[in-house]
C-alpha cells in the first residue's frame, strides 16, 4: 500500500512538472515576441526622429512672388534630425492640397541637406495671389512633417 501511494505521488509530481514546463515555454514565447515588437517600435521611432524637420519662416512675413503667372511662396525648412535628407523626396501641401515646388535650393551655399542646414522650397500655390489664412505642410519620408499657419 505504501508503494502505491509513492507511485501516485511520483506520477502527480511528473505531471505537475510537465504542466509547469509548458507554462514556462508559453510565457517565454510571449515575452520574446513582446521584446521583438518593442525593438521594432524603437527602430521606427529612432528613424522618425532622425528625419525631423522644422519650418523656420516667420508666420507674419511669408515671402511670395509671381513667377510667369504662377504665385509661389518661399518656405524655409531646417533639417533638425540627425541624418542627411534628400529634399526632392518631400511633399508639400498648401491648404490641404498637394502642390509642386521648384528644385529646392540651399540659401547658405551648402550642397547637402545635412543636420542644421536650411533648404528653400518655392511652392507653386496658384495663378492668383494668395490672400487670407493658409496652412503649408512639408512632409518627409516616414511621414514626419511640420506645418506653418500664416496670413497673406
Amino acid at each position: 500500500m505504501a508503494v502505491d501511494g509513492a507511485a501516485s505521488q511520483l506520477i502527480f509530481f511528473i505531471a505537475g512538472t510537465i504542466v509547469a514546463l509548458g507554462a514556462v515555454g508559453v510565457m517565454t514565447s510571449v515575452i520574446l515576441d513582446l521584446n521583438n515588437h518593442i525593438d521594432d517600435k524603437g527602430k521606427v521611432l529612432s528613424e522618425a526622429m532622425a528625419t525631423d524637420i522644422a519650418i523656420v519662416n516667420d508666420p507674419n512675413a511669408v515671402p511670395e512672388a509671381n513667377s510667369g503667372g504662377t504665385w509661389k511662396i518661399r518656405i524655409y525648412v531646417k533639417n533638425t534630425g540627425t541624418r542627411i535628407l534628400d529634399p526632392t523626396l518631400f511633399t508639400t501641401l498648401y491648404d490641404g492640397e498637394y502642390k509642386t515646388y521648384d528644385t529646392p535650393t540651399y540659401p547658405g551655399g551648402e550642397t547637402k541637406w545635412s543636420p542644421g542646414v536650411v533648404v528653400l522650397f518655392n511652392v507653386a500655390v496658384g495663378s492668383t495671389q494668395p490672400t487670407g489664412d493658409h496652412v503649408i505642410r512639408v512632409v518627409g519620408d516616414g511621414g514626419r512633417y511640420d506645418e506653418l499657419r500664416f496670413n497673406t
